[in-house]
């Protein structure tokens, strides 16, 4: 689970919607407190979607520090202001403010959303519409996108933006929530915190660029003090707040010595995967049950990067299932029980990285020999080889233009020891470069991790599966493709006799019956030995 999904189920937790009729003012704001409903909101939900900017008077009611306003629109008493609008005394106010906190839980638990439009055009209502959209976001249970406040979208353009970008007709005079349903629906399987930051990134690319910004450093909020709050209040820029690092300097960087500390492999072996990815374009890495195949590929990923930078990589896993609608272009069911053109993972992500031609953009395929590769890639077989990279054909969907960018690379896993695979189809071998991953238990990385343990029966099993491996690579009916490898034995901090007999017990041990199905003194030899070692 992600932090900002744990964000939003804290605040669930802490504010659940049976807890809202009981609810005090002081637990609503209270100058000086951290577990009010409005800090939550503004501040400690920040990374769900930004509410700073204006006065506090969007949250119905708020105590002041600095004496407030006293005129036609606002009033207060000895500790609270509000609008004159909202009634006559603090807790008329903040009953009325309740109420419509009740109202919209309720309304987005259930998905009225018109009940929430008819609030937002209210003009008697107490609450902003920022405020109103973040408690309806909060309570819909995900089902509306992090976005509240209007001014700002429709003064940039930001929803119609994206509305059009996806090809929505008429986008500039839809509502709020015709466009965020329409942008739902676009979402697919992807869960929604992901979805939203690739909608940032798309506006970023095709739209942020185009418009004026007043300050010059990306991203950065003016700050100004507000007399009416007890807080600064942050003008949002032009761009919708983004939790994900955008610029290179707020990543961590990554180096070769990180990765050797991370994967165990030796620097000549590193740096002939390296040559040959970039040579390539397209690599497979191949081994053993263990070996930390999908763990590397990451890893390689950053180490081209330079830096961590998780927007730049997309992973899918093939399965026999998988087609070219899913993978390319294709048409699919909506709501509306008809059929539309959808494009599929990789054509987005070759989009993405067409968009960044000065950035590098990685699609990792884990188990890419389970899928049928002819069926997925279709006339993209041709596309992807080095060769062919920014060449554009017509697609068997539409007859737009399309081509696998330079910047792509393709990185795919495949386990040696899976027995109901076939040979993988050569047209696909043809275009992509096969590296052999072993086991690294005889690595510099491995060997200062296994010392760390400080474990002189961890020694013992580790020397005692180096044999067994021997014994694997000499078997002809099994070969080096079936040697263990060293991803069972990592990831501890602390050593226990217990974790490593679970090891043994039930992730070797089946293994092994697996590998000698047909040789019963063979196996129980092996498993024998190992849990002599373990005594």
């Amino acid at each position: 689970m992600g932090e900002r999904d744990k964000l939003y189920n804290a605040f669930l937790q802490r504010f659940p919607i049976e807890y809202l009729p009981n609810m005090t003012l002081e637990e609503y704001k209270k100058l000086g407190e951290k577990d009010t409903f409005c800090y939550w909101l503004e501040s400690k939900l920040d990374k769900l979607g930004s509410i700073w900017g204006g006065a506090a008077y969007k949250f119905g009611i708020y105590e002041y520090k600095d004496n407030p306003k006293n005129d036609s629109q606002y009033t207060h008493d000895e500790q609270y202001a509000w609008e004159r609008k909202s009634g006559k005394k603090a807790s008329d106010v903040f009953n009325k403010v309740k109420e419509e906190i009740i109202q919209i839980a309720l309304a987005a638990q259930k998905g009225d959303w018109k009940a929430i439009e008819a609030l937002e055009q209210s003009k008697t209502r107490a609450l902003g519409p920022a405020i109103i959209w973040k408690i309806a976001f909060l309570y819909s249970n995900k089902q509306l996108l992090p976005i509240y406040n209007m001014d700002p979208v429709k003064k940039e353009g930001w929803l119609p933006s994206l509305a059009q970008y996806f090809g929505m007709p008429n986008a500039d005079k839809a509502s709020r929530m015709e466009i965020q349903h329409f942008l739902l629906e676009k979402k697919g399987d992807k869960k929604l915190f992901q979805f939203y930051d690739e909608l940032c990134e798309i506006y970023r690319v095709h739209f942020a660029k185009k418009k004026k910004k007043k300050n010059k450093k990306k991203n950065t909020a003016l700050v100004t003090e507000d007399k009416d709050t007890e807080e600064h209040v942050t003008v949002p820029s032009p761009q919708i707040v983004s939790p994900q690092p955008t610029s290179e300097e707020s990543l961590e960087a990554y180096s070769d010595k990180q990765f050797l500390q991370e994967v165990y492999m030796s620097d000549h072996e590193l740096q002939r995967l390296k040559a040959l990815l970039k040579e390539k374009k397209n690599i497979i890495l191949q081994g053993a049950p263990g070996v930390g195949k999908t763990f590397t590929a990451k890893r390689l990923a950053y180490l081209l990067m330079g830096v961590k930078d998780k927007q730049r990589i997309e992973m899918v896993q093939f399965h026999q299932n998988y087609s070219y609608e899913d993978f390319i272009l294709g048409y699919k069911p909506n709501v509306q029980g008809s059929f539309e053109l959808r494009q599929g993972l990789f054509y987005k992500f070759c989009m993405k990285a067409h968009n960044s031609p000065d950035k590098d953009f990685f699609f990792i395929i884990d188990e890419i020999n389970r899928g049928n590769l002819s069926k997925i890639f279709g006339e993209l077989l041709m596309l992807i080889e080095n060769s062919y990279r920014g060449k554009e054909i017509k697609l068997a969907y539409t007859d737009e233009p399309f081509a696998v960018p330079n910047n792509l690379y393709i990185i795919g896993m495949m386990n040696t020891a899976d027995r109901s695979l076939a040979m993988i189809d050569y047209a696909l071998r043809r275009r992509f470069s096969f590296f052999e991953m072993r086991p690294g238990f005889e690595t510099d990385g491995f060997k200062h991790y296994q010392e760390g343990l400080n474990s002189p029966l961890l020694d013992a099993i580790i020397q005692g599966i180096i044999a067994l491996n021997g014994e694997i690579s000499a078997d002809d009916s099994l070969g080096r493709g079936f040697c263990i490898g060293h991803s069972y034995f990592c990831n501890q901090k602390v050593f226990s006799d217990e974790w490593l007999k679970n090891v043994i017990e039930y992730d070797i041990e089946p293994m092994l019956r697996e590998y000698w199905f047909d040789d019963t003194s063979q196996c129980e030899m092996h498993i024998d030995h190992l849990k002599k070692l373990l005594k």
